[in-house]
């Protein structure tokens, strides 16, 4: 294949000190053009995307550039070589090849706040490679934005965008092919699954009880991303959604709390992000409706939900003012989104409530004026409770009461004298945000002050003193300092003192100032996390992990390519719902099968699960490809006798 070489230059263009999202000069020829954007300058540091986009096909390419710092982290391309702050970078594995009239975007995190220069690009032109590139619905995505958890002071870490799985493109079209077993029903009583008895939850003195008046364990954890540009939550381009559920289940955690945006409720959110090879299901739907099937799932495997209001626009963090109006809403607009979504979640058992908003830090307390959130609280609790009056109501703090700072969200010192007031007042849960001194050295972490001192100031009073529950919906730590591990042991001492529930931020990897439960993978899970969080996970009822209570041999599907490939082929694989569901009748499966050279045919094995003879014909679907657009389909056949 005959390739031309292309040497595209342009003349440098300082950046540093300019305002806002500036952009950077352009390289320009006939055949490609690349363009950079700062999308976010702090001053000493910056986030900066490339575009590439080409009218002929590429079959590889390099560009060079001077980052006016160090690159401290990057996404969809890879660094070949560094000198100083001059980086050359090159392509992941699988964005080497463009198609014409196409374009792809890479990314970087820069440490440092000299100014950002594309300097050369230097692409290869290929006669054909349109049939070698990857299709939409089996190429690994482009990773979403990065997510920033705010601080206060309205400091802001700019997180890391996970990396996409990155998978072998075959050199050559395969053809796919997938077997359709039958296997029998297990015998046994249908899996019982709930972690806790199920809702409506309501409040009795400072604890939070079940229909049945016994108190209830909530040890959960934050899984964004609805809120942010993508609609959807983060990591479906690395895993199937259901076996990231599956997982957390199996963990021990029995809530999840997600983050949306008022967007997401006024328009359904148009989503990417999504590798639709391992969610084959998610293919056509929009934000609000993947909401929906996440919902579902939740309840069928015995996981509730906690839905959060997280911010008006798409984006990272709270609202930029940090009020529950602004970004061109009103509170009349918040209100119709909140009614809206208890209407679409009223009759769902997995939602247990509403977290008003979130971190409304800009906000006072109590004075009367147009920012005070405890009066506001009271109006948007009110309206959600007319539609969802089985819904727990969860109000955050504020940042600051009677010139006292605290967290964003986290300042509760208002609710003694100016309580939240509700319509239903056994609906009502307090909550704050805590965080270690890695996210911001709080001046309660070197004055001297106990820290049990300032939680009971805060808001622990509230419990102490009988006024009511608090739900502590984000506390969370890389726990790589001495001193982040000593804040998490004596917070971990004082929930358990007050019994207060919790929510771990986040599952997700890529949050800025805290990384997640999840390595950066998607996949690994962070021991240092669990040996925090196990003594809560470890005083709930064990739950019972979905493969271990399935059959071994399960459904076991043959897939197989109709010639040997000349080189590896990866065939990523995910089973969907027919008449059977995942998470009662079996276990949801998904992952990359890796075809050597020379071979032929690989077996996915499917968990089945009893179902306390039902009986009836169910089945289920198994859906491969590859990156060459290859795709096939097998039916599994569980039979009820």
């Amino acid at each position: 294949m005959a390739k031309l070489i292309l040497i595209l230059m342009a003349a440098l263009l300082a950046v540093g000190e300019a305002q806002g999202a500036p952009q950077v000069s352009d390289l320009v020829s006939s055949e490609a053009r690349l363009s950079a954007n700062v999308r976010e300058d702090w001053q000493t540091g910056s986030v900066v995307d490339v575009t590439m986009s080409v009218t002929e096909p590429v079959d590889g390419w390099t560009v060079e550039l001077d980052a006016g710092g160090s690159i401290v982290n990057i996404w969809n391309a890879v660094v070949m070589s560094q000198r100083g702050t001059r980086y050359v970078l090159g392509p992941a594995s699988y964005n080497h090849q463009i198609r014409a009239g196409t374009s792809i975007e890479f990314g970087m995190e820069i440490d440092g706040g000299g100014a950002f220069s594309l300097v050369t690009a230097e692409v290869k032109l290929a006669a054909d490679v349109a049939g070698q590139a990857a299709d939409a619905a089996i190429a690994p995505p482009p990773p979403p934005p990065g997510t920033a958890i705010p601080t206060p002071g309205g400091q802001r870490a700019p997180a890391a965008p996970a990396a996409p799985a990155t998978t072998a493109v075959p050199a050559q079209a395969v053809g796919l092919g997938v077997s359709n077993p039958t296997v029998a029903e297990p015998p046994g009583a249908a899996l019982q699954l709930a972690a806790f008895a199920p809702g409506p939850f309501s409040v009795r003195g400072t604890r939070i009880v079940d229909s049945g008046g016994r108190p209830v364990e909530i040890h959960g954890i934050n899984w964004f991303g609805f809120e942010t540009e993508i609609y959807v939550p983060h990591g479906l381009w690395a895993r199937n959604w259901r076996d990231m559920m599956d997982e957390v289940r199996s963990l021990g955690f029995n809530t999840l709390r997600i983050p949306f945006s008022g967007e997401l409720v006024a328009t359904g959110g148009d989503v990417s992000g999504i590798d639709f090879a391992l969610n084959p299901d998610l293919a056509g739907l929009n934000g609000i409706q993947i909401l929906d099937l996440i919902v579902d799932y939740a309840d069928t495997i015995g996981l509730r939900v906690l839905l959060d209001y997280h911010r008006g626009k798409p984006g990272g963090g709270p609202n930029d003012n940090g009020l529950w109006y602004g970004d061109g809403r009103t509170e009349a607009d918040v209100i119709a989104e909140w009614q809206a979504m208890a209407e679409r979640y009223r009759d769902k058992p997995a939602v247990i409530g509403a977290d008003l908003m979130n971190e409304p830090h800009m906000a006072t307390w109590g004075d009367g004026s147009a920012t005070d959130w405890g009066a506001a609280a009271g109006r948007i609790g009110n309206a959600v409770l007319e539609v969802a009056p089985d819904w727990l109501v969860i109000v955050e703090g504020t940042a600051v009461y009677d010139g006292d700072t605290y967290w964003w969200g986290g300042n509760l010192q208002g609710v003694r004298d100016h309580p939240v007031r509700l319509s239903a007042p056994d609906k009502l849960v307090y909550s704050i945000h805590d965080y270690p001194p890695s996210v911001y050295e709080q001046p309660w972490f070197s004055d001297g002050r106990p820290l049990r001192e300032v939680w009971d100031k805060n808001w622990g009073y509230i419990v102490r003193d009988g006024i009511g529950p608090v739900l502590i919906g984000e506390w969370g730590s890389f726990l790589e300092t001495h001193a982040d591990l000593t804040w998490a042991a004596e917070l971990s001492d004082y929930i358990t003192s007050l019994g207060v529930p919790w929510f771990w931020w986040s599952l997700n990897p890529n949050s800025g100032d805290t990384g997640g439960l999840l390595a950066d993978d998607w996949t690994t899970v962070r021991p240092e996390v669990i040996r925090v969080l196990q003594p809560f996970l470890a005083t709930s009822r064990p739950p019972v992990p979905l493969a271990a209570s399935a059959t071994n041999a399960g459904a076991v599907f043959a897939v197989t390519l109709d010639a040997p490939a000349a080189e590896s082929v990866a065939v990523r694989f995910a089973t969907v719902d027919g008449t059977a569901t995942a998470g009662r009748d079996y276990v949801a499966t998904a992952g990359t099968l890796t075809f050597d050279p020379g071979e032929t045919r690989k077996s996915v094995s499917v968990p089945i699960l009893p179902d306390g003879g039902a009986g009836g014909d169910t089945h289920f679907y198994l859906v491969v490809g590859d990156a060459s657009g290859s795709r096939a389909s097998g039916t599994a056949i569980i039979t009820g006798d």
